[in-house]
């Protein structure tokens, strides 16, 4: 049987933990709780592109995932690595390193931005321009603003409005617009006169500036997304792609399963990607699609309809959710309840509340107080928290007496309800805090690591070569 050592070689990647301690104090540390490198410093941080900043006396520099140094602690700031650069303060002023501890620019500067596309904007005595990667300066600029190329265009700023230069210095789009940001791949939204629009990295306009809104641009544009003009709706595509004309009164934020809600004369119906009515617009509500099934209502009552528009689970529910693992929310006289895809009700509506399923499981309430049942609605563990949350990687997080702590699909406490906040990574660890004292805890419940500074310390995943 292998080690603890041997597997963790054996693995395609390793956790690595930047523990800093309120004292001025920093190490490394792996999943297990086990010290790397040997080494300890007045702070670390997280390895970014396989270095991690850390800090001896009052100067920083960078290590490797072997804790050997690349560049020395010479500095009196810097930041962490990205595209294969860092920036790094000298006497008040920036300059550049690379992943090789090269000096790629001299501290001379007021400011520099992060490498992109080969290039890096900078700002030295009010001049701004970008340098390459040997630090030369590229390109010459004569803007108010300049500020890191994506995709091969950098936003430029003269006159207080917009435009983007391409990687040689040319204008692609002149400086008319009122704001800017990014779309989706090699497109980009615009604002002139109030009304939005997209535009390209070769220099076209995608689509002219008539929009209203285009509904969900936080949250990005990767499946496309609504837009509005003179009080309609329609659907605009990842592409820029108008695939739903302005027609509608209301529109779904995304096509799901090939369909998308769409409202036309105070009723709900579908629509294809094609913008063709699958299902016509007469019913008072409803929700997208899921495994196959979407809700709809009618005179007040919930039920179920296929992807061919027949309604195979009839309108009698006051409320109900979408299907998840197989089974649906329903709620019927105050209580919830839930139903497989037949309509069959596997769990009887007795609770106050429940959840979607997660990994077999969900929640439930009764009488003021949280549990899990499964998938057949029997219990994993009794309704005795104050609150729950779904489970992700065979882990919950639970809330009792308020305190906070994790329980598996055993319905074992992990970890117990005894912390004060925590913070769940994907890597399967939680941060948490008991009073003054914070920990890092693995998914098994072990402590590896305990009376650190909260915000300066995380951790990342490091590829095994």
């Amino acid at each position: 049987m292998a080690n603890s050592n041997e597997q963790v070689a054996e693995q395609a990647f390793k956790v690595i933990i930047a523990v800093n301690m309120p004292h001025g104090a920093g190490y490394f540390v792996d999943s297990e709780g086990r010290f790397l490198f040997k080494k300890q410093f007045e702070e670390v941080s997280q390895f970014t592109e396989g270095l991690a900043r850390v800090k001896q006396g009052d100067k920083y520099g960078y290590i490797n995932t072997n804790g050997e140094m690349v560049v020395s602690c010479t500095y009196d700031d810097a930041r962490q690595f990205f595209n294969g650069f860092a920036r790094v303060k000298q006497n008040d002023r920036w300059g550049v390193v690379n992943n090789k501890g090269e000096v790629v620019a001299p501290c001379i500067y007021d400011a520099v931005g992060r490498f992109s596309d080969g290039l890096a904007p900078v700002r030295l005595n009010d001049k701004r321009y970008f340098i390459n990667a040997n630090g030369d300066k590229a390109i010459p600029c004569s803007n108010e603003m300049i500020e890191e190329f994506f995709e091969g265009l950098a936003p430029v700023v003269q006159n207080g409005k917009y435009g983007y230069i391409n990687t040689n210095g040319e204008k692609v789009h002149p400086c008319i617009y009122e704001k800017t940001g990014r779309f989706s791949e090699g497109l980009y939204w615009v604002k002139k006169n109030g009304k939005l629009g997209l535009i390209n990295t070769w220099g076209e306009i995608v689509q002219p500036c008539i929009y209203d809104e285009m509904l969900g641009l936080d949250c990005g544009a990767a499946f496309g997304l609504p837009i509005k003009q003179n009080d309609k709706v329609g659907f605009i595509n990842a592409k820029g792609e108008i695939v739903v004309p302005c027609i509608y009164e209301g529109i779904s934020r995304t096509f799901s399963e090939g369909f998308a809600c769409v409202k036309q004369n105070g009723k709900w119906g579908f629509i294809n990607t094609k913008a063709e009515i699958i299902i016509p617009c007469t019913y008072d509500a409803v929700n997208i699609y899921s495994e196959g099934f979407a809700p709809v209502k009618q005179s007040d009552k919930w039920g179920y309809i296929n992807t061919r528009g027949e309604v195979v689970i009839s309108c009698t529910y006051d409320e109900v959710g979408q299907f998840n693992e197989g089974l649906a929310a329903i709620k019927q006289n105050g209580k919830w309840g839930f139903i497989n895809t037949k309509g069959k009700v596997v769990v009887r509506c007795i609770y106050g509340e429940v959840g979607c399923f997660s990994e077999g499981f969900t929640r439930v309430k009764e009488n003021d107080k949280y549990g899990y049942i499964n998938t057949k609605g029997e219990m994993l563990c009794p309704c005795i928290y104050d609150f729950t949350w779904c489970f992700s990687e065979g882990l919950a997080s639970v809330t009792k007496n308020g305190k906070n702590g994790f329980i598996n699909t055993k319905g074992e406490e992990v970890i117990p309800c005894i912390y004060d906040n925590f913070l769940r990574d994907s890597e399967g660890l939680v941060k948490a805090r008991q009073g003054d004292t914070y920990s890092i805890i693995n998914k098994e419940g072990k402590v590896i690591a305990e009376a650190f500074d909260w915000e300066l310390t995380s951790w990342s995943r490091v590829d095994i070569e």
